[in-house]
């Protein structure tokens, strides 16, 4: 390769040191002596998508592009020298990673992809693999934007919207859908479990066995590491791209993950780990399916599932703290201690559109829903209890799915009532409730997030609410609607 002139310094290219996405990675050396590595990228259709790189530069762990320019058959970028790539890394290091270094790895590249989901233009990598993450400046980075795109970019001929690397490829990129945030995180949970195994969770090795394990097969368990962090794995393999976690919780979780846990906590878990890996069990076999009622569906059959591990983890607490209590445990959770008692009942499916409201374009999607009730048999003034709804739904980001928990009250109060907060089914009469306008009803409690490693609030709020109902003590709520820290996200109007 002959020298090139870039950024007003003649760059003198050296031996080859990488290969990606659509071009080749040469160390380099300027007259003044710096050093730097050069990509040579041929101009073919799609050549220009390498530059989507410099949109995302300082983005945290991102490598930057510091300069570019071109020849008669290349583009090339000016990057900073890395000190090593986690492949070589796992090269020299063959086995499992020591896990505070899997961690800081994947706390890294995390915070790279909060950063590229939260960029002012999205853009979506389609390639996590470890070729493609850097160690540079003490942290690992990703690199190589070959075949990235803008997040919300529509599909043309030069997007390389079919291309990927089997070995970490997401359900939807085997069946050539549109790729989204969701995409990358299924590539960090491939990237994950290899890094705490030792090897991927799926190995092929033909492109036919590739393509029928990341459709239709689970992965293995994961006991090699403490159970919320095999938990988050496995979410993040999920076959339904709308039921993992995003970049920002994955990051949030893994921060937790470094703290101590009480052996309560662990306890904890240890069963949503078994839960979790069981989920990813069942729900496998229906990723492949492609049409509206077959994605609700395998939503419905994640919430199912992820509902369970709520259920026995209310009924294993109220069995532990309060064993005078009387348990049922059939399609409804039933508990009686005192003159209180807790019912959860099981979730139902929702028909599709059951908030939907004339002249609004988007509003929240509810797959499935339930209810939570405390009642106890003498209040002050009247008051026999509270119960509060729970929705899977993407409440608060669209296309993403969790279990809520959320409440309501009368838009105009006239009396006073036995049960308040109450709980509604997902309906047009309480659609207006969500920032709509009008209506008989509004939000007493703004929808929380109760799974996903936030289940210890939920159980510890409803065991409480149980202890205060089993002597009487349940009071109604001092004010109106109750700061529960939750929020949604607006409607959006035609």
């Amino acid at each position: 390769m002959q020298s090139i002139e870039i950024g007003g310094r003649t760059w003198t290219p050296g031996d080859e040191i990488g290969e990606g996405g659509f071009g080749h990675v040469f160390r380099a050396r300027a007259g003044d002596g710096s050093e730097g590595a050069l990509k040579f990228v041929p101009k073919t259709r799609g050549a220009d998508r390498e530059l989507l790189f410099e949109s995302v530069t300082g983005i945290p762990n991102v490598i930057p592009i510091l300069e570019t320019a071109e020849t008669t058959d290349f583009l090339v970028l000016l990057m900073p020298l890395a000190e090593e790539s986690l492949r070589q890394h796992l090269r020299d290091h063959p086995g499992p990673m020591p896990l505070d270094d899997a961690i800081r790895v994947l706390m890294d590249i995390a915070d790279a992809l909060r950063g590229l989901d939260a960029a002012a233009t999205p853009v979506v990598h389609r390639d996590i693999k470890p070729e493609n993450v850097l160690l540079y400046n003490g942290h690992w980075c990703l690199c190589d934007f070959g075949i990235a795109r803008y997040a919300e970019a529509s599909t043309s001929a030069d997007t390389r919207k079919f291309m990927m690397t089997r070995e970490y490829a997401a359900p939807e990129q085997w069946r050539e859908e549109r790729a989204t945030p969701a995409t990358d995180i299924y590539g960090l949970g491939v990237l994950a479990f290899e890094l705490v195994e030792g090897q991927r969770p799926f190995l092929g090795p033909s492109v036919s066995e590739y393509r029928e394990q990341h459709l239709h097969q689970a992965p293995p368990a994961l006991m090699s590491c403490p159970a919320s962090l095999s938990s988050l794995i496995t979410e993040c393999l999920f076959k339904p791209s709308q039921a993992r976690p995003t970049a920002a919780n994955v990051a949030a979780r893994l921060q937790m993950s470094v703290r101590p846990s009480s052996p309560a906590a662990q306890k904890l878990q240890a069963m949503n780990r078994d839960v979790v890996s069981a989920l990813a069990t069942e729900v496998a076999a229906e990723s492949a399916a492609r049409t509206e009622a077959a994605r609700r569906q395998g939503l419905l059959d994640v919430a199912s599932a992820t509902f369970q591990s709520l259920v026995g983890l209310v009924h294993d607490a109220i069995a532990e703290n309060a064993p005078a209590a009387t348990i049922g445990l059939g399609v409804h959770l039933h508990a009686k201690l005192g003159d209180g008692e807790l019912y959860l009942e099981g979730p139902k499916a929702c028909r599709a559109g059951a908030l939907a409201l004339p002249r609004f374009a988007s509003t929240i999607d509810v797959i499935c829903y339930s209810r939570i009730t405390i009642a106890q048999a003498r209040g002050k003034h009247g008051h026999r209890g509270r119960s509060h709804s729970l929705w899977y739904c993407d409440a608060q980001e669209q296309g993403v799915y969790r279990w809520y928990e959320l409440a309501f009250m009368p838009s105009l109060s006239t009396g006073s009532f036995a049960v308040i907060p109450f709980d509604c089914d997902p309906s047009t009469a309480v659609a207006f409730a969500f920032g709509m306008g009008g209506g008989e009803f509004q939000l007493a409690w703004q929808p929380i997030a109760v799974d996903q490693g936030a289940e210890a609030q939920f159980v510890d709020r409803w065991i409480g609410w149980l202890a205060d109902a089993s002597a009487n003590a349940l009071e109604l709520p001092r004010y109106l609607p109750e700061q529960s820290g939750g929020f949604h996200r607006p409607p959006l109007r035609t």
